[in-house]
């Protein structure tokens, strides 16, 4: 499989999957045949990840095992496959960022009240809205803006959809 097709496909699915559930188009069938010729196995398992700050990846593992033997290896294996995707994930974020990792971590309430913040809503319009308090908008804007380091709503809401926190 192209990466491109498997992470197009990681990107719509949130749960792991066999290659062999893809719709086959004829693009993916020239990619699959010259991927087997360098060395691609011809089953493949893909697990799309999804990191508390909204990164996405996808881990494929692939075999030229028989269909009976993959379907086995597959099903002795998934879990620990899932395991895996998200240490090397993790891996992958601390490698590129050390201990101090860009993105932090925003409650679903603080993404939403800057996603709203971003839009131009102010404190009222983003209570009613969510259905809040003025006051409990309030302190899940600051906190959002606490926790990336800004001074100001915008200046939070722009880096929040800068680091893809947030997406409009």
């Amino acid at each position: 499989m192209s990466p491109s097709i498997l992470s197009r496909e990681g990107f719509l699915r949130q749960l792991p999957f066999d290659w062999r559930e893809l719709d086959v188009t004829p693009e993916m069938l020239m990619f699959l045949e010259d991927a087997i010729r360098h060395g691609i196995g011809r089953f493949g398992f893909s697990i799309p990840i999804s990191d508390k700050a909204g990164r996405r990846a996808i881990l494929s593992l692939n075999s030229n095992a028989s269909a009976e033997d993959w379907e086995d290896l597959v099903s002795a294996h998934r879990s620990e496959w899932g395991d895996l995707a998200y240490l090397v994930h993790q891996m992958a974020v601390f490698e590129l960022h050390g201990a101090s990792d860009p993105i932090p971590v925003l409650s679903p309430r603080e993404r939403e009240c800057l996603y709203w913040s971003a839009l131009g809503k102010d404190y009222k319009d983003i209570a009613l809205i969510l259905g809040l308090s003025h006051h409990t908008t309030r302190s899940y804007i600051k906190s959002a803006r606490t926790k990336l380091g800004c001074a100001t709503i915008s200046a939070a809401a722009t880096l929040a959809l800068k680091l893809r926190v947030i997406t409009i």
